[in-house]
């Protein structure tokens, strides 16, 4: 089987026994994978898959037959088709613990990633470069127990609360088109007292909400070329880290800067060296 990039030979097999699982639609000449392509597999030795180069890709149903199953990939692939008969689910995929899509077209998020109940330790989801625009309310019930969220190259329309309303530490809105920041983020909207880091790096921000709860706690908190030309007060409480390169705020010669601020412009290129490492990824996600 060519699309198994890791094979098992457990004795007493009856099908094809694989691990790791590739899927490229461009080098089999299809636009999807067909419904049938993972039936043939042995269901409790798969534990990752990954789908890629598929113009009009629509999930397997069989996806839901793998109860090893640790993670799933998209790359380059358009989605047409991702229903909740496709869903990932707690009782079926028990284990699953990250999720990544990269180069994505998707109009709206996919029902198979807002049908409850998800798998519980789905703790790592990432997404990078994607046409979605706006992040809908109800994925915060659905991705309760996600605790690292990426939403990074997405043309966004409005400010993904929903995101703030789930239990993760770390979140990334990289290179959104972010403009503003709810006002009542960190006073009323945002489920966590503390992050372990916020990135708003590469959005056209003017200003950070004004205030924050009491005991909010930010340890990194990445604003790198950002519009911002001032800093509220409890920026001055942030952990470990305020990065502020390339923002206007760093030109002013007569801003007082928390001790944590760090002003280094190091140029870096936001879709070679964002959070999720698109430059990384990419040279084992070739065409062919």
């Amino acid at each position: 089987m060519t699309m198994c990039l890791q094979r098992l030979r457990p004795w007493f097999a009856v099908n094809v026994s694989c691990s790791i699982l590739e899927y490229n639609c461009y080098t089999r000449g299809v636009l999807s994978p067909p419904f049938d392509v993972l039936d043939q597999l042995q269901g409790d030795a798969v534990t990752a898959i990954v789908f890629e180069h598929c113009p009009e890709f629509e999930m397997p149903p069989a996806i839901r037959r793998f109860p090893n199953l640790l993670g799933l990939e998209l790359w380059n692939v358009s989605i047409v088709k991702w229903d909740a008969d496709a869903a990932l689910n707690a009782d079926l995929h028990p284990n699953m613990f990250y999720l990544t899509m990269a180069y994505t077209n998707m109009t709206e998020m996919p029902r198979g990633l807002l049908t409850t109940p998800l798998p519980p330790l789905l703790g790592d989801i990432e997404i990078s470069v994607t046409n979605l625009e706006v992040v809908p309310d109800e994925l915060a019930d659905a991705w309760s127990n996600v605790r690292l969220v990426y939403l990074e190259h997405a043309p966004l329309k409005e400010f993904p609360t929903a995101l703030f309303k789930i239990p993760s530490l770390s979140v990334s809105l990289l290179d959104d088109g972010l403009e503003t920041i709810p006002e009542d983020l960190f006073t009323t909207v945002s489920l966590l007292d503390e992050y372990l880091e916020i990135c708003f790096s590469y959005n056209p921000i003017k200003n950070l909400p004004s205030s924050t709860r009491e005991n909010v706690f930010i340890n990194y908190l990445t604003l790198d070329h950002t519009e911002l030309t001032n800093l509220p007060t409890w920026a001055n409480g942030a952990g470990q880290w305020i990065n502020l390169g390339g923002c206007p705020i760093c030109n002013d010669t007569e801003a007082i800067l928390p001790e944590v601020a760090d002003c280094t412009d190091w140029g870096w290129n936001p879709m070679v060296d964002g959070r999720f490492p698109l430059a990384l990824v990419a040279q084992f996600r070739r065409l062919e």
